[in-house]
């Protein structure tokens, strides 16, 4: 039980449109814009052109620095193309522009939804490192994302993300017959969805991760006996 890459839906709403005063409706339909064009380049696989639109964005984040909703709409497509090419196998240069999101956040501070697009960002990568069994990169995005999630406490998204890639690392280090490293990021995963008790959804997660460490148990004749 595994989860793959995740992406922004195209969905032209906002929960900070319109409530600062820097908004300007027309910068933000051409981000918009950009981001629904680059995402659909990104999921037919044309990379180069995903990459034109995004910086297309970045040109018009410079020129309305401070805007909140463009720097959102730039979030929402770093994480996206960091996806893309996660998915394609290019993860040096997913890796650039996660850095680039995370910055794009630390300059944004308090913004939830950028935060969260770092989130997705972080999710992704470290997916695609656990799939090409590069368990120490995943495990420094995992801490990034745990971090953030700290960082994020009443965000719950950030929390099901964090959830999300504790599932995914938990499996890879099972494979890789790193038991020890899967039992603990379990604790820490049954923690999680005890600070966030009453959200089906993160304890679905608690129960995909002690499958996944039960079975990688099973599978190296040991009893889980410390799940129990």
């Amino acid at each position: 039980m595994q989860h793959n890459s995740v992406r922004h839906p195209d969905d032209p709403s906002s929960s900070i449109l319109n409530q600062r005063p820097d908004y300007d409706p027309g910068a933000f339909i051409r981000a918009r814009l950009a981001v629904i064009l680059m995402t659909a380049h990104g999921l037919a696989g044309k990379l180069p052109e995903a990459q034109a639109e995004y910086e297309n964005i970045v040109a018009l984040a410079r020129a309305n620095q401070g805007n909140a909703e463009v720097a959102l709409e730039q979030s929402k497509g770093m994480a996206n193309l960091i996806a893309d090419y996660s998915t394609a196998g290019k993860l040096a240069e997913a890796q650039a522009l996660y850095d680039d999101l995370a910055a794009l956040a630390r300059a944004n501070k308090g913004q939830g939804e950028i935060a969260f697009s770092q989130a997705m960002g972080a999710f992704n990568l470290l997916t695609s490192y656990c799939a090409v069994e590069k368990l120490p990169e995943a495990r420094s995005q995992y801490d990034d994302l745990a971090a953030l999630a700290r960082a994020n406490r009443s965000n719950a998204k950030i929390a099901m993300q964090q959830a999300k890639g504790m599932v995914n690392l938990i499996a890879a280090y099972g494979t890789a017959g790193k038991l020890s490293e899967a039992q603990a990021l379990y604790d820490d995963l049954a923690a999680l969805a005890q600070t966030y008790k009453g959200n089906t959804a993160i304890a679905m997660e608690q129960a995909k991760g002690m499958f996944n460490l039960t079975a990688d148990y099973l599978a190296a004749g040991k009893t889980p006996s410390a799940l129990a």
